[in-house]
């Protein structure tokens, strides 16, 4: 049942009345989420792993799987591991461990880094994204 009252638009569902505020809310909802998921889906693969440690830079391709050992003296102090175009944290001597717990990563931006060893690990494309442009 639809009603107009004092110029405002009214629809009783059940005992509930849904009004211009509550579908203009579900509307804006609605906008924000497409506009997030569009943005996930938007990130562009990345080409090159940058390892930097104590501000040393390295760089290595994502498309080829290899293990790099960072040494602190004798022993390793992390190692890294990219794997089917992921790269991610196997080991690290640091006492939180959540460089080792963090996820893998691919996309352009996205990062691992260990505070304790100054190690950062980041993905780097020279794609650029159609969003951001």
């Amino acid at each position: 049942m639809m009603s107009f009252k004092g110029g405002h638009l009214r629809r009783k569902v059940g005992q509930y009345t849904i009004k211009k505020g509550d579908v203009v809310l579900v509307v804006c909802v609605t906008v924000v989420a497409l506009f997030s998921f569009l943005i996930a889906a938007g990130q562009s693969e990345g080409e090159r792993v940058l390892v930097t440690v104590d501000g040393q830079t390295s760089g290595y391709s994502l498309r080829t799987d290899r293990t790099i050992s960072l040494k602190n003296g004798d022993s390793v102090c992390n190692s890294i591991v990219i794997k089917g175009g992921q790269v991610y944290m196997a080991l690290a001597d640091c006492p939180d461990q959540i460089c080792v717990h963090h996820r893998a990563i691919s996309k352009n931006g996205e990062s691992i880094i260990c505070l304790p060893n100054k190690v950062i690990v980041e993905v780097e494309s020279t794609q650029s994204n159609d969003i951001d442009n």
